[in-house]
Parts: C-alpha cells; structure tokens; sequence
C-alpha cells in the first residue's frame, strides 16, 4: 500500500486493503455473534440488546460514517489543494465539531432512553421486562456515539491522505472487545455486552490519534463557531445524513416493524444481516471507501473524465463479485447459519428463520453495494441534495412494502403509532411473510433507489455506460448459474456440514471463474493476469 504517496494508491491496492483489513473484522464479527448466540440465543434479552444498540449505532452510521466522514472527504480534499496548514486547521475545526454535535446527542439519548424506546420499539409493551432493559442497556450504551464519530473523522483524514489498512481494521477492535466483555463478563448478563461496545470504541480511537500525531496531523480540537469548512461540511452533511445512510435507515425500520412480529424476530434479522454484511463489506464498502477519496481528488482537479473511469470500473467490479456472492448466501443460507449460529441456546427454530431471512436479504446485495458506489459519484461532485430526496422516497416505498409484507400489526399499549400503521396496512395488499417479508422489502427498496440514482446522474453530469454495464452483469449471471448448478452437486454429496460449506464455497468460485474466462469477462482476465504476475514476481 502506498500510504506515503496517496495520490500513487491504485484504487485496486486501496481496495484491497480496506477489503482485507474489514475481511478480518468481519471474521471477528462472526464469532462475536456466534459467541452471542451460544450464550443468549435469540429472544427477549438479545432483543433488547440489538434494539438499544441500534440506536446509538443508527446515529453512529448517520452522523459519523453515513454523513460526517463522507462530507468531510470532499471539503478536506478541496483544502488540501489550497494548503497543508489549512487542511490541518480544517482536521481539527471539524473534531471540535464533532464533539460539540455528538456530546449533545448523547445527553439527549441518555435523558430520553425510555421515550426514545417507545418511538423506536413501539412493539415492546410499556413497563414489560423487555421494554425496561433496553432503555437500560441504550443508556449505557449511548456515549460509544462519541467516540465513534470520531474514530470515523479520524479514519476519513487517514483514507484521503492513502492510509487505508489502520482505518478499516477499527471494527475489529470493537469485535474483539465484545468477545472479551462477553466471555470474561457473562455472569453479569448481556450487560457485558453493553460495557464491551463502551470499551471497544475507546480502544479502537486510540490508535488512529496516534498514525494521525505521527504523520504531522494533530487531533486536538478548535472551537468549530465561525468556521467556514464547518460550514461546509454542514451544508453536505444535511442530506447526507439520508444518502449515505438509506440502507441503515431501511434495517432500522425493519426493527421497528419486527418488535410487532413473534419474539425472536429483531434477532433473526440481526442475525442473518451480519451474515449479508460479510460480502458487503469486505468487498462494496471496501471499494466504496477506497473510491471516494479517488472520485473527489479527480473532481477537485475537474478530470471528470478519470472520475467517471474509476466509477464504472468499480460497478463492473461489483457485478463481477457481488451477483455470485447472492448466489452463494441464497443457496447455502441453512449449511451457514447451522455451521455458524446453531449452538448452546441458538435452536433449530432460530436457525431455519435466520436462514430464511438470509435469503431475502441476499436477492438485494447486488443493488445495496451499487447504491453505496452511486451514492459516492454524488458525494464527490458534492452534490447530495439529489440522493436525499431520492432517499426519502426510497424510505416511504420501503415502509410501504414493509407494512404490505410483513403482516397484520397486533394492537399494542403503544395506540397512537400502532393504530397509524394499522390504518396504512388497511389499504394496502394483504401478504404475511413475517420477519421474511420486512428482510424483502428492503432489497426491493435497494433496486428501486439504484434505478433512481442511476437515473440522475446527468444531473451532476456523471453517467453509467450501460450497455457495458449490463454486459457485465449478464455474464456475471450466466457464470453464476453454472455456479449455482454445482453447489446443488456439491450439497447433493450428504458431506459433514463444514466441509459441505466449504467445497460448495470452493468449488463453487472454481466453477464460477473458469465461466468468467470463458466468457472474457474484462474482471476475470484482470484477475488471471494479476495471478501470473505474482507468481512470475514469486519466481
């Protein structure tokens, strides 16, 4: 990796990086939840949990990652161009900001923990042993937003000065933080968890003030009143906050929605989205945060051109992974969550609706991982107007497909919204598909955003090639229905559960590749090259 000369980083070694440093993360993700599942399975007290824990990590991925690293991106590029001290004066303006945004925030979480449960799990019963620890476990949980966002400011000025690998391994701090809290401290219940979220976010600060001092950037904040790059950043973080965030804001819902459904339900999605999550971000969040800092350099520099190069070479690099990656979670969705979850007090029940709800989950992985790369030609010709309106219609269609899907709401003590959503379920199709249906609904919310962002592009005077485009999908299509046929193979052997996971993942990629080739997939051929040269290197 090129960290001391970013502007030599390829977009490819940047990838990479992030994709290896998240790879590990997310390895560390999976035996967090596996650790979690093995000790409270999925019901009342990991309902609370997820519940509490979504709020402040909602605010988490809105204020921080959704709109304040993205936002900062471009306005920190710009006075790069202009100067070293001013990009160092705008590094720390923005930390005084953050503090000042978050701290506030947090008080308010904190004083409001029960309001804020009512509003956002209306279907935990007022006062019910559900409803009153997951206020409990929000209170305690809601000062990691503070130190989170700025982990994620921090990490934002490491990805445009070429430093990638640090940054996207953060996450792995706080994984190993849970599993710690959660072996060392389960005698105490999932409270423990909540005290590995708090300590997590600590120690995964620490290091990145520290790479920050080293390379000559200080962190120690100013005061951000008056200052005209928070001004800046203000005005991109406003819609921001809807566009860079639209999918999380569509999960979030979901939870909402499903504390309506059976008990259980807010765990298995949780559940079956971190495994969603594995494709996601080791690869299309990995590309998309490489590609941001590439787009506003070339669009601070007005080469549009390059800009719109590097965009379409990572969305055929997307198609290239992320249609057989669908195919894969679909068609091996039970062998996973049984070889990953079904243990101590995870039972079958859990594991075949997890399962389910992967499957659901995995038809929009190709849309939601688009969207992020769209989502970032707009952020670099700082324009994020347009994907917030777009994102507040996504949210309506998504609620309404939701409510279409998931089936009929019970009344709760919570009448003012129930009976809201009652009234709009009563006008709309009738289909009972339960936690499966909220997991449905947001991938078909992810087509309908991409075909909107996709189709304003000219607006900021970006465009996809989509003849080309389509191209590459296609024959990633027809590489990975060939895929799929040997899987079924590979399953149809009766192998122990691992190793059927295992040669269905190998052999299946083999299969997958030797199609690409095949098929002169422009990706496939990158890769068969880059493979040769390593090992001519090696030789």
């Amino acid at each position: 990796m090129s960290d001391k000369n970013p502007k030599r980083s390829s977009l490819a070694r940047s990838t990479g990086s992030v994709g290896l440093a998240t790879l590990a993360s997310r390895v560390l993700g999976l035996i967090r939840d596996i650790v979690i599942a093995g000790f409270y399975g999925a019901g009342l007290q990991t309902d609370a949990f997820f519940v509490a824990f979504k709020i402040p990590n909602l605010l988490r991925r809105l204020v921080a990652e959704g709109a304040l690293a993205s936002a900062f991106v471009p306005v920190f590029t710009d006075q790069q161009e202009i100067g070293d001290r001013e990009a160092k004066d705008a590094i720390r303006a923005c930390c005084g900001f953050t503090l000042v945004l978050t701290t506030s925030l947090t008080l308010i979480g904190i004083f409001f923990a029960d309001q804020i449960t009512a509003l956002f799990a209306p279907g935990f019963v007022l006062g019910s042993d559900k409803f009153d620890l997951a206020s409990e476990l929000m209170r305690m949980m809601f000062p990691y937003i503070v130190m989170v966002s700025l982990l994620s400011l921090a990490s934002a000025v490491l990805n445009v000065l070429g430093y990638f690998a640090l940054p996207a391994f953060a996450p792995a701090i706080l994984n190993i933080s849970l599993i710690v809290f959660a072996l060392a401290f389960s005698g105490y219940g999932i409270a423990s968890l909540a005290w590995g979220v708090l300590a997590g976010g600590v120690l995964a600060l620490v290091p990145q003030i520290v790479l920050l001092k080293r390379i000559g950037y200080s962190f120690l904040p100013t005061t951000p009143f008056g200052s005209e790059v928070v001004a800046k950043l203000c005005k991109l973080m406003a819609p921001a906050v809807l566009s860079a965030s639209v999918y999380q804001f569509i999960v979030f819902i979901n939870t909402l929605l499903a504390s309506f459904l059976t008990e259980g339900s807010i765990s298995w999605l949780y559940y079956a989205d971190r495994l969603f999550q594995f494709p996601l971000g080791v690869f299309s969040i990995a590309l998309a945060t490489a590609l941001l800092p590439a787009l506003a350099r070339s669009v601070s520099k007005e080469d549009y051109l390059k800009a719109q190069s590097l965009f379409n070479q990572a969305l055929g690099w997307v198609s290239f992974i992320t249609i057989p990656a669908a195919f894969g979670l679909a068609l091996l969705s039970d062998q996973l969550v049984n070889l990953i979850y079904s243990r101590g007090s995870f039972d079958q029940l859990s594991v075949e609706n997890t399962a389910s709800a992967l499957v659901a989950y995995s038809i929009g992985l190709w849309a939601v991982s688009v969207q992020t790369l769209v989502i970032r030609m707009y952020l670099a010709r700082k324009n994020t107007l347009i994907p917030a309106l777009v994102s507040v219609f996504s949210l309506c269609c998504n609620l309404f497909l939701a409510l279409t899907l998931m089936g009929p709401i019970p009344q709760q003590s919570n009448a003012g919204l129930t009976n809201s959503l009652v009234s709009i379920q009563s006008i709309l199709p009738a289909f009972d598909f339960g936690h499966d249906g909220l997991a449905l609904a947001g991938s078909l919310t992810a087509f309908l955003t991409v075909i909107l962002l996709a189709c304003l592009l000219p607006k900021i005077g970006s465009s996809i090639q989509y003849l080309l485009q389509t191209l590459k999908l296609l024959k990633a299509i027809a590489s990975s229905l060939a895929m799929t046929l040997a899987i079924y193979l590979v399953c149809g052997l009766q192998l122990p559960l691992f190793l059927e996971v295992v040669a269905g993942v190998i052999i299946g990629a083999i299969v997958y590749g030797i199609c690409s080739i095949l098929l002169k997939s422009e990706e496939a051929l990158q890769l068969t090259s880059q493979i040769k040269s390593w090992k001519r290197t090696k030789k």
